[in-house]
């Protein structure tokens, strides 16, 4: 073979396995790494677009749909949805806006969320850290359960388990928020705010209006919390009995 069709030949045989590596790292479905978020309960309006440049219609989302890492979710005032990945678990709650977690170039799996409240668990099978940008602030967690709400200028975070990192979009320094703590950030000067678990024991920097705000905001992720942890409870044990016609339910 001449020195031409030898050196052809090569270039060749690197461009196929470029081409699998691409096909091995995105999926036959073209899902990036990250792996697609399946919708294990859905209730309400639940829309999701995974491209808002080349498919800007909006579809609707059923349980047992698979979306796409970096698609946007979207819910309505009665809509709620529960994904599972390979990052972990997400609650999202109604009035939300959610890019869905994905793959970035440095490692961690990146979400942003424009409104409403989602609860993240944390720590999946990926193994990466969760990074979740909001107007507010850039949040990141390892491992654990967090609320976050953004809302009317401001980014809430309550921490049930393990240890969030936040950094101010308007400020340098970050601070670290430990389960059974609570802060809330403004998004047009990076003001903070921590809140403990009983509002009597605000810090004085709160206003009364931003205590009650954050209190009623606060229990809400409390309560989708306990959603959460019921659905994924009623999920196991529908995954655990699930059984075909005219075989026994198991034990």
């Amino acid at each position: 073979m001449s020195p031409a069709k030898l050196g052809l030949a090569q270039g060749l045989v690197v461009l196929a396995l470029i081409g699998v590596c691409a096909t091995l790292s995105t999926g036959d479905d073209g899902l990036s790494a990250g792996g697609p978020w399946k919708a294990l309960s859905t209730s309400g309006t639940v829309e999701n677009r995974r491209d808002p440049g080349a498919d800007p219609a909006w579809s609707t989302v059923r349980r047992g749909d698979l979306l796409a890492p970096r698609s946007i979710v979207r819910t309505s005032d009665d809509g709620e949805v529960t994904l599972s990945g390979r990052a972990g678990v997400l609650m999202v709650d109604s009035e939300t806006r959610l890019r869905l977690p994905g793959p970035s170039f440095g490692g961690a799996l990146e979400a942003t969320q424009d409104a409403g409240t989602v609860v993240y668990e944390a720590g999946g099978r990926s193994g990466s850290p969760l990074e979740v940008a909001t107007p507010a602030l850039v949040l990141v967690s390892g491992r654990g359960v967090f609320g976050v709400t953004v809302d009317d200028g401001w980014t809430l975070l309550s921490v049930e388990d393990g240890i969030v990192e936040i950094r101010p979009v308007e400020d340098d320094a970050g601070m670290d928020v430990h389960a059974g703590e609570a802060v809330r950030v403004r998004a047009r000067d990076g003001h903070v705010e921590m809140l403990e678990r009983d509002d009597r024991h605000v810090s004085e920097g709160a206003s009364p209006a931003a205590r009650r705000t954050a209190w009623k905001q606060h229990r809400r992720i409390r309560r989708v919390v306990a959603r959460l942890d019921r659905e994924l409870r009623q999920a196991e044990q529908a995954e655990d009995g699930l059984v075909t016609e005219g075989q026994p339910r198991k034990p």
